[in-house]
């Protein structure tokens, strides 16, 4: 039997056979706006919507030139010197010593030595003392285990710039980082260096 002409319109493949027309698939038609969905120019960008409404609002990213954006329940605002006891005004960030520092002041306004303590605003010039209080100032002092450190080496640099203060700062020594005995022994030794002062009290002994 003999073979049936190729269709005339369709493309040889290679080998020689001709692909069946019926097998090509035909081009994929884009929508119209006769179709009744939006049809955009060649890139342009798209805006989001759904499908199934056609009343769709477009999305806006947020410019870069609007300015910084501030997450719902934040501040951009820097924190303000001297607004918070636990910051360091040098930094103006918490550090543990800060934190340390604004425990001591507490306890010692709890005791009565000091009242309304805040930090000082280095900006305008006030003293780089640890804080402010009614008065004056205060400075925190805190002795370390004497296993980093002999007790009598930390109460000899105490007592050294406790004698260099003016007399309207108060010098807060907070025991909290020794032992029962180790607080007796620091005080002994405070006392031998000349740091027993009317300016100096002692919290946590």
């Amino acid at each position: 039997m003999p073979a049936e002409p190729a269709d005339a319109g369709a493309e040889p493949l290679p080998g020689g056979v001709a692909a069946d027309a019926s097998d090509q698939t035909p081009p994929m038609q884009l929508p119209s706006e006769q179709d009744g969905l939006p049809v955009s120019e060649p890139g342009t960008p798209k805006p989001l919507y759904t499908p199934a409404d056609q009343n769709y609002t477009p999305i806006e990213a947020p410019s870069d030139q609007s300015g910084p954006v501030t997450l719902p329940g934040t501040s951009s605002e820097p924190i303000a010197a001297g607004s918070a006891l636990d910051v360091d005004p040098q930094t103006g960030t918490v550090t543990p010593k800060s934190r340390s520092e604004a425990e001591s002041v507490l306890e010692a306004e709890r005791q009565g030595f000091v009242r309304n303590p805040r930090r000082p605003d280095l900006a305008r010039g006030e003293p780089n003392l640890d804080f402010v209080v009614d008065n004056g100032y205060a400075d925190i002092k805190t002795p370390i285990s004497p296993a980093m450190r002999p007790l009598s080496v930390q109460a000899l640099d105490i007592a050294s710039k406790v004698q260099t203060y003016d007399p309207n700062v108060t010098v807060i020594i907070d025991l909290k980082n020794l032992s029962p005995a180790e607080k007796v022994e620091f005080q002994t030794e405070l006392g031998k260096a000349g740091g027993v002062t009317s300016q100096v009290e002692f919290v946590n002994i």
